[in-house]
């Protein structure tokens, strides 16, 4: 199923109505998406080129594959999930640990322009500027695009995540972007005391 997406008004889909909570897209939304952008691609390039760069060089594939394979990613995933039936949490844990599928999901989705939850994600990055403190943990930060951002900021950075080829990769971004942050599987360790 194919659910178009408007900030403005509620879209149709066959022949009823989908209902969606919108708002109206706000100059506030444009500079918190480039806040996003500017801190994930690589300059020169776009943030589409970059992610996609990032991936290809990762899988050993061209760019024009990882695109072409980002645009089914969601349904193969849903595929995969169903065909793997996860029952309990070491089913769960065991469906996300492998599964690459995700890694090119979430850098698509990392891509899309004004994502109110990329938005987000840059409006508590400036509600964390305007605080005290600069460590930030990211639980369940699958790709460590957060991590990204926030360490662009001079946060000291601590992923957190179940995902064996998702902290793989994320640990191959740091490393190639010259970011330091700390990883933690929590397959194999819990978070710090404080």
């Amino acid at each position: 199923m194919i659910l178009l997406f408007n900030f403005r008004k509620p879209i149709y889909q066959g022949d009823h109505m989908t209902r969606i909570e919108t708002r109206p897209l706000i100059e506030e939304d444009a500079r918190l998406f480039k806040l996003w952008r500017d801190a994930l691609k690589i300059s020169g390039k776009t943030l589409e080129q970059t992610l996609a760069e990032e991936v290809g060089e990762y899988f050993g594939k061209s760019v024009d594959e990882v695109i072409e394979f980002w645009y089914y990613s969601t349904q193969r995933l849903k595929e995969e999930w169903v065909a793997q039936n996860p029952q309990t949490e070491a089913d769960i844990i065991n469906y996300y640990d492998k599964n690459t599928t995700y890694i090119y999901e979430l850098s698509f989705w990392h891509t899309l322009h004004m994502n109110l939850g990329l938005i987000e994600n840059a409006r508590s990055l400036e509600l964390a500027m305007s605080r005290p403190g600069r460590r930030y943990l990211d639980f369940g930060g699958g790709t460590g695009s957060n991590i990204i951002l926030f360490s662009k900021y001079g946060f000291e950075c601590t992923l957190a995540d179940i995902s064996t080829s998702v902290l793989g990769f994320a640990k191959w971004r740091f490393e190639r972007r010259g970011i330091d942050c700390n990883i933690i599987d929590l397959k194999l360790e819990t978070l710090p005391e404080n």
